[in-house]
């Protein structure tokens, strides 16, 4: 299980890499926008889910709630008009 978590570091060095490549290279200016988006999302992506995995070892409060039952939404219906309803409520999709 450690060896999972410390995957996420990857992701870091992977951002990393990318930041000297988007400075330092003589891309065309949209490939470069695109690194840097690439890079943004590696980044959050794995910083986001060393955190939660973080929270969820030392935070007893925060894995309560993540672990909590009635914080799922149940799938129940799915009608025509792109409306899906969850445990009594309805959400619209334009």
């Amino acid at each position: 299980m450690k060896n999972k978590h410390k995957l996420w570091y990857i992701g870091y060095i992977v951002s990393a890499i990318l930041v000297p490549i988007i400075l330092f290279t003589d891309f065309p200016k949209t490939a470069d926008i695109g690194l840097l988006i690439l890079m943004s999302i590696i980044f959050s992506i794995s910083h986001t889910q060393l955190m939660h995995n973080r929270m969820m070892k030392n935070d007893i409060d925060y894995k309560v709630n993540v672990m909590d039952e009635r914080n799922i939404w149940k799938y129940h219906e799915y009608d025509y008009y792109g409306t899906i309803r969850y445990s009594n409520s309805y959400i619209y999709f334009l």
